[in-house]
């Protein structure tokens, strides 16, 4: 039996094999011969040492809790990014990098330190010389005093600054032949052609009545230091240099406009020429004449609507008589009359004709409103003979009636027809 195969087993006589119940021998009864047993899976298990054992699967075994514990610690990964070099990176608070980006101009920091920029070649004062400046430091160096060409044309007269070309005449007084000469206690005066300011320069006396002889002049410096127009001129003997100062220009500076203050000025309303009292600056930056056009009522006549006299006058046609009269008569007021022996369609075409207007009809007529009528067409129908006339709506145009009538009831009947908004309301002497 000890070779026989477990599910063999069902073939020995007297096992439970329904109650889930393993044979096993104990060899320990029988003088060694050995006695069959029936004992429980789970007693198997103990038996075995292996009652911690189940019949899981290598899918669905769990990990051990000390490895639960060690993967705790660890962090989720990021989506994946592109793969690339990039000198600003971002991340998270797992310290996982999750966005990369080029550098940009924002993200310098303020006060930048030169020493940390390259071998700090640059020095910091060096930095603060372009604080202030424009975007086009270029434009603003274009606008700068070139280097200056000297001559020496004519011999009298005041010295010159045309362009980059310094010209100062050959004054009397003695020298060298072609050295530009000043007699003491003579000043020299440059003037800016076309410009404005005069840069002058103190001739010094030297003995027996020569000296003051320039041998040379540096390029004209341009600044813009002080409140005014000014120059200043080192090396006041035979070498000067001379330095002009135009300020820029502001409400305490004389001096030269900026680029951007022009800019401003140049975009500013041009003077207004006037007009005249009876005109209006128009949109279009132009004087019209004020009148009834221009504010969009050419048709209103310059009268007293609430005066009925008016109407009787002939001052104000179609005028709008109000409801209210102060207990007064209306007088001289009469309606349009017009008379009818035919079918008639009244719309938006014709509605300023029988507008409340009196229709006198003879016959049995259609009358048809059709709903392009204005809201507040009205009409008065009167009939002159034995017929009886129909009232319709066209267009979709309803007309409604407090007993369900569309007809007037014969000769003399008067009937009164008010438009409204989708429909009308048909009143007076009516039948079916």
């Amino acid at each position: 039996m000890a070779n026989q195969k477990i599910t063999d087993l069902a073939l020995i006589g007297g096992i439970d094999v329904s109650n889930d119940m393993i044979p096993i021998v104990d060899v320990s009864v029988g003088g060694g011969t050995g006695e069959t047993k029936k004992v429980a899976p789970g007693q198997l298990k103990v038996a075995l040492a292996l009652d911690s054992v189940d019949n899981t699967s290598d899918v669905n075994k769990p990990i051990s809790t000390a490895t639960q514990t060690a993967l705790d610690t660890k962090v989720d990964e990021n989506a994946p990014i592109v793969a690339a070099t990039k000198t600003k990176v971002t991340y998270d608070a797992k310290g996982l990098v999750t966005a990369g980006a080029d550098l940009s101009a924002s993200d310098l920091p303020t006060g930048i330190d030169a020493a940390k920029i390259s071998g700090g070649l640059i020095s910091n004062a060096e930095f603060d010389y372009l604080n202030g400046l424009s975007d086009n430091i270029q434009t603003q160096l274009n606008g700068k005093q070139q280097s200056l060409t000297l001559t020496t044309t004519g011999t009298s007269g005041a010295a010159t600054l045309v362009g980059g070309t310094l010209n100062i005449p050959q004054y009397s007084g003695g020298g060298a032949s072609g050295v530009t000469q000043i007699v003491a206690g003579t000043n020299v005066t440059i003037s800016p052609v076309g410009g404005t300011g005069v840069v002058t320069i103190n001739a010094t006396g030297g003995g027996g009545g020569g000296g003051g002889t320039v041998t040379s002049v540096a390029a004209l410096t341009l600044g813009t230091s002080g409140t005014d127009l000014s120059s200043t001129v080192a090396n006041g003997t035979t070498t000067p240099v001379i330095t002009l100062n135009v300020p820029n220009a502001s409400a305490s500076n004389r001096g030269a406009l900026t680029s951007t203050d022009w800019s401003t000025f140049n975009g500013k309303q041009d003077q207004i020429t006037a007009g005249t009292t009876s005109q209006y600056y128009r949109g279009d930056k132009t004087f019209q004449t004020l009148d009834k056009t221009a504010v969009g009522l050419s048709n209103v006549a310059n009268v007293d609507t609430t005066n009925a006299s008016n109407i009787s006058s002939g001052t104000l046609a179609a005028a709008r008589i109000p409801t209210n009269f102060g207990g007064q008569v209306l007088r001289n007021f009469t309606p349009s009359v017009s008379f009818l022996n035919a079918n008639l369609t009244i719309d938006s075409s014709n509605a300023s004709t029988y507008n409340s207007a009196v229709l006198s009809v003879t016959g049995a007529r259609t009358i048809t409103m059709d709903t392009t009528l204005p809201d507040g067409f009205n009409i008065t129908i009167v009939q002159l003979d034995a017929a009886i006339s129909s009232i319709a709506g066209g267009g979709g145009l309803l007309i409604n009636n407090r007993q369900g009538h569309s007809k007037n009831n014969g000769q003399w009947s008067v009937v009164s027809l008010v438009k409204y908004s989708g429909f009308a309301v048909l009143g007076g002497d009516t039948s079916l």
